[in-house]
C-alpha cells in the first residue's frame, strides 16, 4: 500500500526482453527513500506496483510481466526514462496523500497543460468506460503516474488536476508532454463502494 506521494525520481538504466516480460534496472538516489531497498521489496513506479528481484549498488532491478506491459505505458520504456518512485508505507507513516494500491487502472493522455498564477492545470482525457468516469469526484483523489492528486474539475469530456511547482518539480509530470500517457489508479474507496452498491443492485 502507497500514499501516492513521491520520495524520488529513479532513472532507467537498462531494459532487458525476458521471454514475454522485460527486465528493467533503474539507478535511484537510495538516500532519498524511506528505507534501503532489500531483495522483494515492493517499489511504486510511476503508480505501478513493482518487485525488487535484484540489487546492484544504486541499482535495482524489476521484472515486468506481459499482463504488466498490456496494461501501462511500460512496453515503450527507455534508457535514460526518468520514473516516480515510492516504498510502501509503515503502521506508521504519515498518510499525507491517500490510500494508493499500486494497480493501474488505464491510461489516459495529456490533452493541454496551461500556467495558471504559479501552477499548472492539466487537462486529461475522460475514461472511456463508464463505471470509472462515476469515480471521478470534482475534490476527490486520483492517483497519476504514482502522484496522489486532487481532482480540480470533472466535465462529460475531461477532468483537471492543478499542480504545485513542487509537484511539478519534484516528479515526472514536468517530463509529461501534451499527447503523452499517465498511468491511472481511481481512488480505492470509490471502487468499493461501487462494487457494493453493483451487487446491491442500486447501480
Amino acid at each position: 500500500m502507497f500514499t501516492g506521494l513521491i520520495q524520488a525520481l529513479g532513472t532507467v538504466g537498462a531494459v532487458t526482453p525476458l521471454n514475454e516480460g522485460l527486465l528493467v534496472g533503474i539507478e535511484a538516489p537510495m538516500a532519498s527513500l524511506t528505507h534501503p531497498l532489500a531483495l522483494g521489496d515492493s517499489v511504486a513506479l510511476n503508480g505501478c506496483c513493482t518487485t525488487v528481484v535484484r540489487l546492484e549498488g544504486s541499482t535495482f532491478f524489476v521484472e515486468l510481466s506481459k499482463e504488466t506491459l498490456n496494461k501501462t505505458t511500460f512496453s515503450d520504456l527507455k534508457v535514460g526514462q526518468r520514473l516516480n518512485l515510492e516504498l510502501p508505507i509503515t503502521p506508521t507513516t504519515p498518510l499525507g496523500g491517500h490510500y494508493v494500491t499500486g494497480h493501474v487502472d488505464c491510461v489516459l493522455p495529456l490533452l493541454s497543460s496551461e500556467v495558471v498564477g504559479i501552477c499548472w492545470v492539466l487537462t486529461f482525457a475522460l475514461p472511456d468506460r463508464v463505471d470509472y468516469q462515476g469515480l471521478l469526484v470534482e475534490k476527490g483523489s486520483i492517483t497519476l503516474d504514482g502522484i496522489s492528486l486532487t481532482l480540480n474539475t470533472v466535465t462529460d469530456t475531461a477532468f483537471t488536476v492543478c499542480i504545485i511547482p513542487h509537484t511539478m518539480n519534484h516528479t515526472t509530470l514536468g517530463d509529461l508532454p501534451v499527447g503523452g500517457l499517465v498511468h491511472v489508479e481511481f481512488d480505492i474507496l470509490g471502487k468499493y463502494v461501487q462494487r457494493l452498491l453493483q451487487v446491491q443492485g442500486k447501480v
